[in-house]
């Protein structure tokens, strides 16, 4: 179960580090935004990333899972506040950390993620409809682009899921036909 967990943890993070530091570059090219919150954001979810990478050299599995899912959690939640609030389309990105958190340690985890993300979503409507935060909307092609980074992330975390349960199913096929040459002889 750790070799996995370390397996997918190793895998998604790598992927992301190399999504986050393409998207840092697009931003800071084309000086595509008025603050510099989402760039801020962004090197915090890099450092976050990096950090995974030690802890997972360290042997900290699990440490390190946690602290992806609740980094990341809290850098989105910062981002939505800074932002447009429940408008904002990192909104979207708490579907991915409850599918990650999910991935790695299971349906409690999953639900603890779900549980505290709707809670969020809630806080920020609550504040939206009481006039304590202002409505925002970004431009169109922000939006766009920032959804396209994290279908991509959610594409490559599906992705993880689909081989890591092809890879249980040809583990438990081969512990099968091994059981029946046993009982054969």
């Amino acid at each position: 179960e750790k070799t996995r967990v370390a397996r997918l943890l190793n895998s998604f993070s790598w992927g992301a580090i190399l999504l986050v530091l393409l998207v840092i570059l697009i931003r800071f090219i084309l000086q595509s935004e008025n603050s510099g919150v989402p760039l801020l954001i962004l090197s915090g979810i890099l450092l976050i990333l990096g950090l995974v990478q030690v802890f997972m050299r360290m042997g900290h599995i699990r440490g390190a899972g946690i602290f992806l899912a609740l980094g990341t959690w809290t850098a989105i939640t910062y981002q939505v506040w800074a932002a447009d609030g429940i408008r904002d389309s990192a909104a979207f990105a708490y579907l991915l950390i409850i599918l990650l958190a999910s991935l790695l340690f299971g349906w409690r985890s999953a639900l603890f993620t779900t549980l505290i993300s709707i809670v969020a979503v809630w806080y920020f409507a609550i504040l939206e409809k009481g006039g304590v935060r202002a409505i925002q909307v970004d431009d169109p092609l922000y939006y766009a682009r920032d959804l396209t980074v994290i279908f991509l992330c959610g594409g490559a975390l599906a992705n993880l899921l689909i081989t890591d349960l092809n890879s249980s199913l040809q583990e438990e096929r081969h512990d099968l036909k091994e059981l029946l040459r046993a009982e054969e002889k």
